[in-house]
């Protein structure tokens, strides 16, 4: 008994193993992006739209995939997005009063009112790339510069400015968003 399941485990390993010898690039295919030619060139191949049922929902659009890209038009267009009003003023008390971001930027000053507004008004002549700005802690004024989601690119700046601002240091604030680059 044992020795006829032994046999036929041998048998069907050995005809399975051929089997899947047979189609030893399966596995590259998966990988592979096929061009359009190599598609079109595969014999045996039905048209998927011709195959497709009156009913049945079309996945291969022939009218769009027959225009090359240059020649669709675009035109700007509306979107109106409907919901239920508890999402519709959570979203407009969100963007009211957004959320802070915790991060990090560079104090160079701290001490009277005037002397923060000098110096912050030649940092932003000299640097208008970098943010500049005027913090209130009573009964001081301090000028902290840039916008820095790391500690570690604040020490990197950081460098730049100990030469001209020895107590330059790194202080943890609520940072703005980077501007976004747009083509």
């Amino acid at each position: 008994m044992i020795r006829k399941i032994v046999l036929v485990s041998l048998v069907s390993l050995v005809s399975l193993s051929g089997i899947c010898q047979n189609d030893d690039n399966w596995w590259k295919r998966m990988f592979k992006k096929e061009t359009v030619e190599e598609i079109e060139s595969e014999e045996g191949k039905a048209d998927p739209i011709e195959s497709l049922e009156k009913d049945s929902i079309a996945v291969v659009d022939p009218i769009i995939d027959s225009i090359p890209a240059m020649e669709i038009e675009r035109r700007p267009g509306n979107i109106s997005v409907s919901g239920p009003s508890a999402l519709d003023s959570l979203n407009r008390s969100s963007i009211r009063n957004p959320i802070p971001l915790k991060g990090y930027r560079i104090q160079i000053y701290f001490g009277s009112l005037e002397g923060a507004k000098k110096l912050r008004g030649k940092m932003i002549m000299e640097d208008s790339k970098r943010s500049c700005y005027l913090v209130s802690k009573a009964p001081n004024f301090a000028v902290r510069i840039g916008n820095f989601r790391t500690e570690f690119e604040a020490q990197k700046t950081l460098q730049e400015f100990k030469e001209r601002f020895p107590q330059a240091h790194i202080v943890k604030d609520e940072i703005e968003l980077p501007e976004l680059n747009r083509p």
